[in-house]
């Protein structure tokens, strides 16, 4: 999502997905605690500039999201247990860490196009926010800030 948000652009779906993201990321901010695994921030900065955007403007909009958003970084526990995850359930490693993170952070939902929607490891939910049918919990977020 935080792709979308710093404009990177591929396709035309993307410029929908952008569109879209940013009063979603507007409303969560505004209705709920976000959390961004730093893991989150070093792919971000990797897929802007490899699409184009100069290292100075990747770091200023990290910047931004850092003091915008908690962040939560990757310690042991959360290492053990994507070394689970990623066995257990055939994930990437990078990102069962982020879903560990999350786990160790008490969140309800980790947002992700990429990931198995629906898929709830120690209490965390994948949510992908571009399912054809709205997550309800996104839905009434977004019904809030209206």
């Amino acid at each position: 999502m935080l792709i979308y948000s710093a404009g990177v652009i591929k396709n035309e779906q993307d410029r929908a997905k952008k569109a879209f993201v940013r009063p979603l990321i507007d409303a969560i901010d505004s209705h709920a605690h976000v959390v961004c695994p730093l893991q989150t921030f070093g792919e971000a900065f990797s897929v802007m500039h490899r699409n184009g955007h100069s290292r100075e403007i990747c770091r200023k909009k990290l910047k931004e999201w850092g003091s915008r958003f908690e962040t939560i970084g990757s310690g042991a526990n959360a290492f053990a247990s994507a070394f689970d995850l990623a066995t257990e359930h055939k994930w990437q490693f990078w990102d069962a860490l982020i879903m560990s993170v999350a786990a160790e952070a008490d969140c309800e939902m980790l947002l992700s196009e990429d990931l198995s929607s629906g898929f709830t490891w120690r209490g965390v939910t994948v949510v992908n926010p571009f399912a054809p049918t709205l997550d309800a919990r996104l839905a009434r977020l977004l019904e809030l800030s209206k």
